[in-house]
């Protein structure tokens, strides 16, 4: 299995379709077609956009050097993903993590805005025509991640959500009058540019692992309607980080409510801001360097209760169901730190990625690879 993939191939698709037409029973003719056939369909009109397989992401960013890897059935496998801060080294607590927000917002440069506006308005009709649409929210971007000393300062700007679309989810669509495409031309010598330099939008992204009270690690599945991801696997709740999330005057990040998403999503909130750790900070190369927060949550509620709770959660829309696997005391309370652990520490890890690899998504992938790591690594990820 090649992980620089990451995605389900045309061909099984239309197997299965063919399949169903010849003698599988509803529900299994259903869930093909509804998992399989339609999102396929569906999916092509964003790839004229953004390529989210990027199956030659290695060789488009072949400069960069920082990328995270995780280990299955003792394989490692790249992920399209640039580790720009890895929290199992740094161990470093949320209270020791500042955040400054710029008094100027993001504003697109002239000649990029130029060259996406057709883009853009395409992808406005695409949107009007699969009855999808999207809030204008203002979201805040990362310009700088600075790690020194026992401590960690993240330093962002407001940006509107339309200029992420502008630009991040444009990237691979032919400028015109133009062979090229934006991802050509920003990233045509292999590497990211600087967060601070980018004249992208690259709004801060956050992913959520959530784990109930017995261990048990909480998966969504999403919807079919979503505009990014839909139909994979992906961690318990994931988002953007909205403006006004971040106090003007600066804080820490546990004076942030960093798993908002996750009440939006589940109806579940931490019950203190101790049960909330960093794993890590990353670059998605798909969407051309788009950072992202990766976290994971202590829950002190059971699976049953988290079930209860995304019933009536807001934002429930977004995904099709939940799902649980089964970590027990290996999720976050035994120290690995005998081989026989380990051993049966990964072995829970390689049974996880069994059971959901065929669609999981870019973010859970790397959400696992931190979460491991900082497991392996001891790190004490809750206070208490």
């Amino acid at each position: 299995m090649n992980l620089e993939k990451v995605g389900t191939a045309l061909t099984d698709d239309v197997m299965d379709a063919i399949g169903t037409i010849t003698g599988f029973p509803t529900k299994t003719a259903t869930i093909l077609l509804t998992d399989g056939v339609i999102p396929w369909i569906r999916s092509r009109f964003e790839d004229t956009y953004l390529d989210w397989e990027l199956e030659n992401w290695p060789h488009i960013y072949h400069g960069e050097r920082q990328i995270l890897t995780i280990t299955y059935r003792n394989t490692s496998y790249r992920l399209p993903q640039v580790t720009i801060f890895d929290n199992s080294i740094e161990a470093i607590p949320n209270s020791k993590i500042s955040v400054s927000k710029a008094s100027t917002s993001f504003v697109i440069p002239k000649e990029i805005k130029a060259k996406t506006e057709e883009a853009f308005s395409a992808y406005m009709k695409m949107l009007k025509w699969r009855r999808r649409t999207y809030h204008n929210d203002n979201n805040v971007r990362l310009t700088d991640l600075a790690v020194s000393a026992g401590r960690a300062t993240l330093t962002v700007q407001d940006v509107e959500y339309e200029n992420y679309v502008r630009t991040n989810l444009v990237l691979d669509r032919k400028i015109s009058h133009h062979e090229s495409t934006l991802r050509k031309l920003i990233h045509g010598n292999g590497n990211l540019e600087p967060l601070s330099k980018s004249p992208l939008a690259n709004n801060l992204g956050v992913n959520i692992l959530v784990f109930t009270v017995d261990g048990q690690l909480v998966v969504q599945k999403r919807s079919n309607s979503v505009i990014v991801r839909p139909n994979e696997y992906c961690p318990s709740a994931s988002g953007t980080v909205m403006s006004a999330d971040i106090p003007t005057q600066g804080t820490t990040l546990s004076g942030i409510s960093l798993i908002r998403e996750a009440d939006e999503e589940l109806g579940y909130r931490a019950a203190n801001a101790g049960d909330i750790f960093l794993l890590g900070v990353t670059r998605e190369l798909i969407r051309g360097g788009e950072p992202e927060l990766f976290l994971v949550s202590k829950s002190d509620l059971s699976a049953s209760e988290m079930r209860s709770r995304y019933l009536h959660a807001r934002d429930r829309f977004e995904s099709k169901n939940l799902q649980f696997f089964q970590f027990d005391r290996y999720a976050f309370d035994e120290r690995l730190d005998t081989p026989d652990k380990i051993s049966r520490f990964s072995s829970l890890v390689d049974a996880f990625i069994d059971q959901f690899k065929d669609r999981m998504s870019i973010p859970l992938w790397t959400a696992i690879a931190l979460w491991k790591n900082a497991r392996l690594a001891n790190v004490p990820l809750f206070a208490g």
